[in-house]
C-alpha cells in the first residue's frame, strides 16, 4: 500500500513539474527564436525519450540507428539533447575541427558526487616479493593493469606505483572495473532532473563511496611523494614542476585537491583502458598464431633480441602497427566516447555526409 501511494505523488509530482515547465516556457521569451536546426533523430517517448531504445549495448543500437538517420543524429535523452557522431568524417569535426569550442564535459550527478576525480588509484604495494607466483594463476588482465601503471608512475611520480603483484594490484583493477561500470552506467537522474534526488540506481552513492576509498590512497601517495622531494633534486617529475608552478599561476590557486585530480586522470587513464585493449590483442593473436608468427618475424628482423623496443623503431613496424589498429576497431575499450558539451550552440562550416530519412 505505501508503495502506491509513493508511486502516486511521485507521479503527480512529474506532472506538476513538466506542467509548470512547458508554461514558463511558453510564457517567457526564448533567447534564440531561431534556433539552427537540429540533425533527424528517433523521435523517443514522452519523459523519457530515447533511453528505451538504447538497450543494453548503446553502441550497437546508435549504429543501427544511423543506417537510418544518417552519421549526425539527435536524440532527446530524458530532457536532454544528444547530438551523436557515428562516422569517422562526423568525429573529425567534433574531435578536431571544434575541438576547443566542444572541450567541456556535461555536468552528471555521479561526477559532482566525486570532487577529487572520477577514478582510482592504488600506491606502493607492501605484499612479500614472488607471493604472486606461489600457485596462483596468472591473471592478464592484472598483469597489464600493473604495468601499465607502473610506466606511467615512472613519469608522474619517479618511482613505480606498485613494487609486486599482489593484494594492492589485485585491488587497482577491482576498483578500476568498478570506476569503468558506474562511469558507463546511464544516470536516470541525469536525463529526468525531477527524480534526480531520489537516487533510483545509487550510482551517486557508490561514486561517493568510491571516491572516500580514493582519496585515502591518493593523500597517501602525495605524503610519500612529499617526503623523497629531496631524492629527486636536480631531476623533477611531473608532479614536482606542476607543484612548483602552484604560485606562479595568475587566478586561481592550485590546491591539493587539483594535484589529486590530475594523479587520478594520469593514472586510470592510462592502465584499465590501455590494459583492456593489450588484452583484446593478444588474445586475438592467439587465437590466430599465424598472423603471431608474422608479428614475430617482423620484430626480430627490425629490432633483434639484442635490445629493447623503441619509439623510433615504431615507423618501421607497419604489421604491428595494424594489427594494434585492428585491435582498436575491433575491441575498443570504450564503444561510445566520453560525451562532450558547448556552451553555446556550434555551427560547423566542414562538410559531413548526411542522409535523410526515407532516403
Amino acid at each position: 500500500m505505501d508503495v502506491i501511494v509513493l508511486l502516486r505523488e511521485l507521479l503527480l509530482w512529474l506532472i506538476l513539474y513538466y506542467g509548470l515547465r512547458r508554461l514558463t516556457v511558453r510564457l517567457l521569451p526564448r533567447k534564440n527564436p531561431n534556433p539552427p536546426p537540429l540533425p533527424p533523430g528517433p523521435r523517443g517517448f514522452p519523459v523519457v525519450g530515447a533511453l528505451p531504445l538504447l538497450g543494453r549495448a548503446p553502441h550497437v543500437a546508435l549504429a543501427r540507428m544511423a543506417q537510418r538517420h544518417g552519421p549526425v543524429m539527435h536524440l532527446k535523452l530524458g530532457q536532454h539533447g544528444v547530438v551523436v557522431a557515428s562516422s569517422p568524417d562526423a568525429a573529425r569535426v567534433f574531435l578536431k575541427t571544434l575541438d576547443a569550442h566542444f572541450a567541456n564535459r556535461p555536468s552528471t550527478r555521479p561526477r559532482r558526487a566525486s570532487p577529487t576525480a572520477r577514478r582510482t588509484s592504488c600506491s606502493r604495494s607492501t605484499a612479500p616479493g614472488g607471493s604472486c607466483c606461489r600457485g596462483r594463476p596468472v591473471e592478464v588482465a592484472e598483469m597489464l593493469s600493473y604495468a601499465m601503471a607502473n610506466m606511467i608512475g615512472q613519469v608522474i611520480l619517479s618511482r613505480r606505483v606498485f613494487e609486486a603483484v599482489g593484494a594492492e594490484s589485485s585491488e587497482f583493477k577491482d576498483m578500476m572495473v568498478e570506476l569503468m561500470t558506474l562511469a558507463g552506467l546511464p544516470n536516470v537522474g541525469d536525463y529526468v532532473p525531477a527524480v534526480a534526488w531520489m537516487d533510483l540506481q545509487g550510482i551517486e552513492r557508490r561514486m561517493k563511496e568510491l571516491h572516500r576509498r580514493v582519496d585515502v590512497v591518493l593523500s597517501r601517495v602525495m605524503r610519500e611523494h612529499e617526503a623523497t622531494a629531496a631524492e629527486r633534486k636536480g631531476r623533477p617529475d611531473l608532479l614536482d614542476q606542476v607543484v612548483a608552478s602552484r604560485d606562479s599561476l595568475e587566478g586561481e590557486k592550485l590546491s591539493d585537491i587539483h594535484f589529486k585530480a590530475l594523479l587520478l586522470n594520469l593514472l586510470s587513464a592510462g592502465t584499465d583502458t590501455s590494459s583492456s585493449t593489450i588484452e583484446w590483442a593478444i588474445a586475438e593473436m592467439l587465437l590466430n598464431p599465424a598472423i603471431l608468427k608474422q608479428a614475430h618475424a617482423e620484430m626480430d628482423r627490425v629490432i633483434g633480441r639484442t635490445r629493447r623496443l623503441e619509439e623510433s623503431d615504431i615507423p618501421n613496424l607497419p604489421y604491428l602497427r595494424a594489427i594494434c589498429k585492428e585491435a582498436f576497431r575491433k575491441h575498443p575499450s570504450t564503444p561510445l566516447n566520453l560525451p562532450a558539451s558547448a556552451p553555446m550552440p556550434a555551427r560547423s562550416t566542414a562538410t559531413t555526409s548526411r542522409r535523410t530519412p526515407g532516403s
